[in-house]
């Protein structure tokens, strides 16, 4: 052991349970938010974006004249629905990627008491990730109001 991990190890017992039981702790809310965060997605996105294409689908089929449909945004709704379906791919990798980190230092805790084992070792990848997800959703839910703005302008054009 060089010295550095030799003053980065927590020696007094009953820090290293509080320590431990906070880690636990950490890692238990964040297998939770990987377990929901794909359900909450899918309910607001991909609901909303689907209303507005079953929508479509219903305007299509009533065949009336005054409709042009090569001016509804099927497009829009259709790439809303694959953007919300990605960003809950990714939010539920990201939760997984923190959950298996939070695991092994949990892991290291127990192991050997260090300071280095209290913060996440693959922050960047949890990050990265979660951008991701964050930039889907908000480009599922750009689309979502961009169909709902052109669908507007169709049907009161009329």
């Amino acid at each position: 052991m060089d010295k550095l991990e030799v003053e980065n190890e927590i020696t007094d017992p009953r820090v290293q349970h509080e320590l431990y039981a906070r880690l636990r702790q950490v890692y238990l809310i964040e297998f939770d938010a990987m377990e929901r965060w794909g359900l909450e997605t899918v309910k607001t996105l991909f609901l909303l974006n689907g209303v507005g294409l079953t929508g479509l689908f219903g305007l299509a089929a009533a065949n009336r004249p005054e409709i042009e449909l090569s001016h509804l945004p099927f497009a829009w709704f259709a790439v809303g629905i694959v953007l919300s379906v990605m960003s809950m791919v990714f939010a539920r990798y990201a939760h997984n990627s923190a959950s298996n980190g939070w695991h092994r230092r949990l892991e290291e805790f127990a192991a050997l008491p260090r300071h280095s084992c209290l913060e996440l070792g693959n922050r960047k990848s949890v990050s990265c990730l979660m951008g991701l997800a964050r930039a889907c959703g908000w480009l599922s839910g750009g689309c979502c109001l961009w169909a709902g703005w052109a669908l507007y302008k169709v049907l009161f054009s009329l």
